[in-house]
């Protein structure tokens, strides 16, 4: 894995680290259908943080190319 590589695969972590807290975060107020699952809120912000994070390393892959 190069240096960059390796860098952006950091940075996507940190991103998809983040789009979740964020996304919990946001996901407190709102009313849960039933206890013990997990908010629409949290779950898409998980799916589009994954999401972006492999935008990211896809792109860098390529431009490593």
């Amino acid at each position: 894995m190069t240096r960059s590589l390796a860098r952006t695969v950091f940075l996507a972590a940190v991103i998809v680290t983040l789009s979740v807290i964020a996304s919990i975060g946001a996901a407190g107020g709102a009313p849960v259908g039933e206890p013990g699952l997990v908010p629409p809120t949290a779950l898409g912000g998980v799916v589009g943080a994954l999401a972006l994070a492999l935008l990211i390393v896809a792109v860098v892959r390529r431009a490593d190319r």
